[in-house]
């Protein structure tokens, strides 16, 4: 993720999409943001770093939590994450993980990964 396409993709400002941006990327350090270090902290088993920069991210944008499904065609091991806005139009960062659990950050609003990535219930 680059911080124009985070800035361009969620209409904020570029300091917030540099933060998100370094976040996602691996470049900054998710725990130093007490929401984050917290979740850390309540897993009983050490979490993927990429999880707990979700945290740190939905601590940027300032949106409700993190929620998510499992995916649909992938064994119960693929799923999706995201910070929820409320609003399920409204353009957000979202975790996508694959059956093999590769995951990548990607930037677009609920209803468009529901149709493109459907639960397992579906």
């Amino acid at each position: 993720m680059t911080p124009q396409s985070v800035r361009r993709r969620l209409g904020i400002d570029i300091d917030k999409a540099r933060e998100i941006a370094a976040l996602a990327n691996g470049e900054k350090e998710p725990r130093d943001y007490p929401s984050a270090d917290h979740y850390y902290r309540s897993c009983y088993n050490e979490p993927d770093n990429e999880y707990v920069a979700l945290y740190a991210i939905n601590e940027v944008l300032e949106t409700y939590g993190i929620e998510g499904w499992c995916r649909k065609n992938t064994n119960y091991r693929g799923g999706v994450s995201y910070c929820n806005t409320g609003d399920p139009y409204a353009p957000t960062v979202f975790l996508v993980t694959d059956k093999y659990g590769m995951s990548r950050f990607v930037c677009s609003d609920f209803a468009t990964m529901a149709e493109r990535y459907p639960s397992v219930g579906d």
